[in-house]
């Protein structure tokens, strides 16, 4: 897998530099393998990653059981219902 996802890499990103079968060894997460392409393959040695990455949202934690709490006994029931329609019994 390691090989594939270096072989994916390289096509598409269009580079016309190999990259490393050890690629995913040497760099093991994927904020580590994105610096290493740009900053090392792709030569943007000043490129701060974190400034040029559109910021992506965090949801907030769900306390799934305050939420069931929080049900009536009717939805509850419509819940239950929909549920075993869906799975056929």
């Amino acid at each position: 897998m390691a090989v594939e996802l270096r072989n994916l890499l390289k096509a598409d990103l269009e580079l016309g530099v190999p990259l490393t079968a050890t690629l995913v060894f040497d760099h093991p997460t994927v904020e580590a393998i994105a610096e290493h392409l740009v900053r090392d393959v792709l030569g943007l040695a000043g490129a701060d990653l974190e400034a040029a990455a559109p910021a992506v949202p965090v949801p907030a934690p769900v306390d799934a059981i305050e939420q069931i709490e929080q049900l009536s006994d009717d939805e509850v029931d419509r819940l239950f219902a929909a549920r075993l329609r869906e799975s056929g019994g």
